[in-house]
């Protein structure tokens, strides 16, 4: 447990200086949690929810990844319209499929959640 004693100094009062500090505030916030690591029943949770929890982070990093490769199709976009050919419409379906692709595959991703 996170327990500090509490210490009087000059100012009279029973606070330390300490207790504006995140750490001090968290360790009072979370003064009675303890958790027991070596509980069989937290080793079986941990053996049988840790290979999901551990591969949906994964698949979360991967996604976050290609959405920060992504650079957009506007400018396809806007010529296959102004300049309207084949070759322009070609460029910009090459553009858009792949972040549809990407939109479905977060959407997907968060209803799995």
């Amino acid at each position: 447990m996170l327990r500090g004693g509490s210490s009087s100094h000059a100012g009279g009062s029973s606070r330390s200086s300490k207790d504006n500090e995140p750490a001090a505030r968290f360790s009072k916030q979370f003064s009675d949690f303890i958790l027991n690591l070596g509980d069989i029943r937290n080793v079986e949770y941990i053996q049988v929810n840790y290979p999901e929890g551990y591969n949906m982070l994964l698949v979360g990093h991967e996604l976050i990844q290609s959405i920060r490769r992504y650079d957009g199709a506007s400018d396809e976009i806007r010529t296959a319209i102004s300049q309207p050919s084949s070759e322009n419409e070609e460029a910009a379906w090459r553009k858009i499929c792949p972040s549809a692709q990407l939109l479905r595959k977060c959407y997907e991703y968060a209803q799995s959640i």
